[in-house]
């Protein structure tokens, strides 16, 4: 961990446990939705008691939390290159059977999409804004390509946005499909690809897959001074005073067009988000003596 890290996440300095708590050696975590494990440990939310609990920023800032996390607006970047320690992965490919990888050199913007959660047998996806107990989240995306056997219809019919697993080739196999030795495995080849020797094709149907992966973030939470950037505010998602600089990309979420958009248009720049904390001594207002 870089040493600066305290200046990316106001949270930095909080021991590990304090949100991640334990319980039989089980360590909190997000629990799948399709989990059958009983001794799963959930990590704390934010608005759990001790933490952020009974925190608000007005009704219609509050009004949004029924369907938008806290850190979609507290997440606004992701630190790039090594200041973590290590540069994090922006894609992975297997195409040609061995791990070709790229990384995030500079500071990225999260992605965000709907997500009902994790699960063990589903790959992580965008989920419909349809969809009963979605969320807005943000997510680090990571483009991973690899070749499947083409025998799930919905992999077939969909293959770069399908949740389903589908059923992988294995890398060294793809590898040994390349017959002529030049380093890339084309859809002839892996399709042609006879390793059993029975003259006849292992894979006939295998498609390659390009797909999105929606990890999840929920370090790097900035404050009004600490962080990356500021945390988002009303303009950065709505409205004529962000136009050409929207950090939501509205019709990836399944909107014709911002849906807080008015006639005429609204500037939502001069829109102000009150923080009120419980417990919080009132501002004291200074005035002339009386007498």
């Amino acid at each position: 961990m870089a040493e600066n890290y305290s200046e990316y996440d106001v949270h930095a300095n909080v021991n590990c446990v304090e949100c991640h708590e334990t319980d039989e050696h089980q360590i909190g975590r997000r629990i799948p939705l399709d989990s059958t494990h009983e001794d799963y440990v959930e990590v704390k939310s934010c608005d759990s008691e001790g933490c952020h609990a009974g925190i608000s920023h007005g009704g219609i800032v509050d009004a949004h939390l029924e369907t938008i996390e806290c850190e979609t607006c507290h997440i606004p970047m992701l630190p790039g290159g090594n200041i973590t320690g290590k540069a994090p992965i922006s894609s992975f490919s297997w195409e040609n059977g061995v791990l070709e990888e790229t990384y995030h050199e500079s500071n990225f913007t999260p992605t965000l999409a709907w997500s009902k959660g994790i699960y063990n047998e589903k790959l992580p996806v965008m989920a419909s804004k349809d969809e009963e107990g979605v969320k807005l989240k943000a997510f680090n995306p990571i483009n991973g390509v690899w070749w499947d056997e083409g025998l799930d219809q919905d992999v077939l019919t969909n293959p770069d946005n399908s949740s389903s697993l589908g059923n992988p080739i294995s890398p060294s196999i793809v590898k040994a499909a390349d017959s002529n030795g030049d380093g890339k495995v084309t859809s002839s080849e892996i399709r042609s690809y006879d390793g059993n020797l029975d003259k006849q094709p292992d894979y006939p149907n295998a498609i390659l897959r390009h797909v999105d992966l929606l990890y999840q973030v929920s370090h790097n939470i900035v404050s009004k001074d600490i962080g990356m950037s500021d945390p988002l505010k009303c303009d950065n998602c709505h409205g004529v005073s962000a136009s050409g600089s929207l950090h939501v990309n509205w019709t990836l979420l399944g909107y014709d067009k911002d849906p807080a958009e008015t006639t005429p248009p609204t500037n939502f720049s001069a829109k102000e988000i009150p923080v009120t904390i419980p417990g919080q001594k009132p501002v004291e207002v200074e005035r002339e003596p009386a007498f």
